[in-house]
């Protein structure tokens, strides 16, 4: 790798919430990778349930993974609760609990991380790569690097700025929020197969279509847009 980080200079993150049968396999591939710390930050107001998952399906008896709670789910704030909390790593690795990265893309994002920006892969599927080079937000699920002062930096001049009285939208869309408050970024083509593998459900079916998928909620795309909005204009606050 020709980077400016190596795998064990970073954290991986990945929040879980009603898919535990994943955990085991992401948190065994990036223990492979050789990521230097895992935190797995649990949504489902049920740890029970994901603990009995990693037990059945044990990562390594060397596995030094962390596991954190949370009494009600906290979306994708978790990935930045549990980096800000329990990660002694500055840089943060993550995805979602419905994607496995392979190898070879974990070593790309690395290869481009410059320390200044955002490095994440998007999938062609749904013309999401394309489309995120014109987005003010990037999703960070399908694989992504940030460094966790970028995130608390964004949380707390969003905060600021509306007073603490948006905080219950900034934590269902903590993703949102974050990078398009911090909208400097890489983004790599993802190819399903080589860089990206979608992880199927006990039943056989893909999770996108499972009635825990938020983007099929009702009130995703209104939250989305005003989450947008609360980090831009945080944003502009910040520089004036």
């Amino acid at each position: 790798m020709t980077g400016l980080i190596k795998p064990e200079d970073v954290c991986f993150v990945v929040v879980s919430y009603k898919r535990p049968w994943n955990i085991p396999v992401i948190v065994q591939a990036a223990e492979r990778y050789g990521f230097g710390e895992v935190y797995i930050w649990d949504n489902s107001g049920n740890p029970k349930e994901l603990e009995k998952w990693l037990i059945d399906e044990a990562p390594d008896e060397k596995s030094t993974y962390r596991l954190g709670y949370a009494d009600k789910n906290c979306y994708t704030m978790g990935r930045y609760v549990g980096a800000l909390r329990a990660c002694e790593k500055d840089i943060i690795a993550t995805c979602d609990d419905d994607y496995l990265l392979t190898n070879a893309a974990w070593d790309r994002l690395l290869e481009h991380w410059d320390g200044q920006k955002i490095v994440a892969q998007l999938p062609q599927e749904n013309n999401q790569y394309v489309a995120a080079h014109g987005l003010p937000y990037l999703n960070l699920g399908y694989g992504s690097l940030f460094d966790k002062d970028w995130a608390q930096e964004a949380f707390l001049a969003i905060e600021e700025a509306t007073g603490g009285t948006q905080n219950e939208l900034m934590v269902r869309k903590a993703d949102r929020c974050f990078t398009s408050y911090h909208q400097r970024r890489t983004v790599l083509k993802a190819v399903f197969g080589k860089h990206l593998i979608k992880l199927r459900n006990p039943d056989g079916k893909f999770s996108e279509t499972d009635k825990y998928s938020i983007h099929l909620t009702e009130q995703h795309m209104m939250d989305s847009h005003r989450a947008i909005s609360l980090g831009i204009q945080a944003q502009q606050v910040a520089v004036e």
